[in-house]
C-alpha cells in the first residue's frame, strides 16, 4: 500500500493500512446545529470529502458516517430566543431541524458526497447511558449528585492522542470548577437537567449527554471499535478528541481508532478564526459572491495541515484558474462533438503517466496543490492539442485524465456551457448602421452572436469604442464576451 497518511497520535506520516483488506470505516465529527456554517466547517467538511472520494479511486469500500449534534448549551440557548409559549424541547427542536437543512444545503453546495450515516446525538442516548455504566462499573466515572465526570487520574493513557502532559493541563485549570468535580480537568459523560431544559431519564438522574460522549458511543454503535480513521478539525484534537479516546478505550478495553486525522485551522488576519473574535465568514455570505466549486478549489489550494489565511482577495484570483479549466473542458467538449469523437472510458486510462503521477501527489498525505498543478498541465496540452487537432489519441487521453482527476477531487464544472460563435470559417460581419441599430434594440442570442462577430472586425479596424459598447451590451444581456483564439464565445454569466 503506497498511500502514506500524517497521524496525529504518532505525529509523523505512516503508511496506512485498513484494519480489514479493502475496506475503510471513518468516522468525522459533525456540526452542532445551531447556526449557519463558516468557512473553517466548509475546509473541514471538504478536507474528509476529499479523504474519502480519494479512498473509493484505490478501490476501497468505504464507510463513511458523520453526526449531527442536534443537544447543546448553544443549541439551548439558541432556542430560548424563539419567542412565543412552545416548550424548550420544541424550541431546541425547531432551531435543530432549520439548521441541519440550512448545513446539508451548504455542503450541497460544496459538492460533498452523503456520509453512509449521519447519526444524531438524541437518537442514541441509550448507547450514551449504557457507555456510562460501563465506565462507572470500570472505576473510572463517578457521579456527583445527577452529574457523572469522567476520572481522569484513573486513566493513565491520558494526553497521549494529543501529547500533552497531564501535570501540565492540571497547572492550567481553572481552580474555580475544581469544587464540583475530584479534578479540575475531569469532563462531563452526564449533565444534570436544568428547569426546563430538554432531559432525558438515566440510573443517575435526569439529564443530557455530554458532548463528548456522543460521538464515542455513535462511532461505536455505526463503525465498531477499533474502526480505521476519525477525523477533525484541529481545533478538536484536545479536549474532544482527547476525551473520546480515553472514554471509548476506557469502556471498551480496546483501541478506539487506528488513525487520527486532523486538517489545519483557518486564520484571519494571522489568528485563528473564532465566532468569540467575531472574524469569521459564513459560508452562505461567501457563495452570495463567489461560485461554491470555487471555494472548493480554493481549500485544496493548501495541504489540508497546513493554516489557510481566508482571504477575499485571494479568492477572487483563484476564479481565474477555475474559469481555464472551464473554459478548456467546454471548448474541448464542443469540439469532440463537432468532430464526432468519443470520449474514452476513464477506466482504460487508470495506468496512463498522468493518473500515476496524480496517485504519487495523492499517496503523499493527499497533497492536493500537486495535484491541482498537475491539473493545469493537462489543460495547457489540452489547449495545445486542441488548436493543432492532429494529436486526437492523445487529446482524449488528456482529457479522460483530467475529468477523472477533477472527479476525485470533487471538482464540478457542469453549471455553465460555452457557445462558440463561429470557428472563423462562416464569418459575418455587420455593418457600422446595423451594430448602431442592436446596440439600441433588444437583442436575439443569434444577434448577439452576429455582433461578437462584428466586434472581432471592429478591433481590427481600431474601432474600440463600438467593441467596447458591443462588450457592454452583451454583458447587459446576461453573457460574458471571451475571445479565444478559436473564436469569440458567449458564456452565462
Amino acid at each position: 500500500m503506497s498511500l502514506k497518511i500524517y497521524d496525529s497520535a504518532l505525529r509523523k506520516k505512516v503508511a496506512f493500512q485498513p484494519l480489514i483488506p479493502n475496506q475503510v470505516k471513518i468516522y468525522v465529527c459533525g456540526v452542532t446545529v445551531y447556526d449557519h456554517c463558516h468557512i473553517g466547517h466548509g475546509r473541514a467538511y471538504v478536507t474528509f470529502d476529499l479523504m474519502v472520494r480519494y479512498l473509493k479511486f484505490l478501490g476501497f469500500e468505504v464507510t463513511y458516517v458523520r453526526n449531527i449534534t442536534d443537544i447543546d448549551d448553544k443549541i439551548i440557548n439558541k432556542a430560548k430566543e424563539i419567542s412565543g409559549d412552545l416548550p424548550l424541547l420544541e424550541k431546541t427542536k425547531k432551531v435543530t431541524e432549520e439548521f441541519t437543512g440550512i448545513f446539508h444545503e451548504t455542503m450541497d453546495k460544496l459538492g460533498l458526497l452523503k456520509p453512509d450515516q449521519e447519526p444524531r446525538a438524541t437518537d442514541h442516548i441509550a448507547e450514551m447511558i449504557q457507555l456510562i455504566e460501563q465506565l462507572i462499573k470500570n472505576g473510572v466515572a463517578y457521579q456527583n449528585g445527577s452529574d457523572v465526570w469522567f476520572d481522569i487520574d484513573q486513566w493513565k493513557e491520558y494526553g497521549s492522542l494529543s501529547g500533552k502532559a497531564l501535570e501540565d493541563l492540571k497547572a492550567g485549570a481553572r481552580v474555580e470548577v475544581a469544587a464540583q468535580k475530584k479534578n479540575p480537568l475531569d469532563f462531563a459523560l452526564w449533565k444534570g437537567s436544568k428547569e426546563g431544559e430538554p432531559s432525558w431519564d438515566a440510573p443517575w438522574g435526569e439529564g443530557r449527554p455530554g458532548w463528548h460522549l456522543e460521538c464515542s458511543a455513535m462511532s461505536m454503535k455505526y463503525l465498531g471499535a477499533p474502526f480505521d480513521i476519525h477525523g477533525g478539525g484541529q481545533d478538536l484534537l484536545f479536549p474532544h478528541h482527547e476525551n473520546e479516546k480515553a472514554q471509548s478505550e476506557a469502556g471498551t478495553g480496546k483501541e478506539f481508532a487506528k488513525y487520527w486525522l486532523h486538517n489545519g485551522f483557518v486564520t484571519i488576519n494571522q489568528e485563528k478564526m473564532s465566532k468569540s473574535l467575531g472574524n469569521f465568514f459564513i459560508l452562505k455570505d461567501v457563495f452570495e459572491r463567489f461560485n461554491p466549486m470555487v471555494v472548493r478549489y480554493y481549500y485544496l489550494t493548501q495541504h489540508y495541515r497546513t493554516p489557510m489565511e481566508f482571504n477575499v482577495e485571494v479568492l477572487e484570483e483563484i476564479q481565474e484558474p477555475y474559469r481555464k479549466i472551464q473554459n478548456c473542458l467546454s471548448l474541448t467538449d464542443l469540439l469532440i462533438q463537432k468532430q464526432g469523437l468519443k470520449e474514452l472510458d476513464p477506466a482504460s486510462i487508470s495506468d496512463s503517466k498522468s493518473i500515476q503521477q496524480f496517485k504519487s501527489y495523492m499517496d503523499d498525505d493527499f497533497n492536493t496543490p500537486k495535484a491541482l498543478a498537475l491539473i493545469h498541465e493537462l489543460v495547457g496540452a489540452i489547449n495545445g492539442e486542441r488548436e493543432k487537432r492532429k494529436e486526437e489519441t492523445l487529446l482524449l487521453e488528456n482529457v479522460a485524465a483530467l475529468k477523472l482527476i477533477l472527479s476525485v477531487l470533487g471538482l464540478q464544472f457542469n453549471e455553465e456551457k460555452v457557445e462558440l460563435i463561429g470557428d472563423g470559417a462562416q464569418e459575418k460581419y455587420l455593418t457600422e448602421e446595423k451594430v448602431q441599430e442592436l446596440l439600441q434594440s433588444d437583442c436575439s442570442l443569434e444577434q448577439l452572436h452576429l455582433l461578437a462577430q462584428s466586434r472581432q472586425d471592429l478591433r481590427k479596424q481600431k474601432r474600440f469604442d463600438l467593441a467596447d459598447a458591443i462588450r457592454d451590451k452583451i454583458a447587459e444581456s446576461g453573457y460574458v464576451l471571451e475571445d479565444t483564439p478559436e473564436g469569440a464565445r458567449l458564456r452565462k454569466q
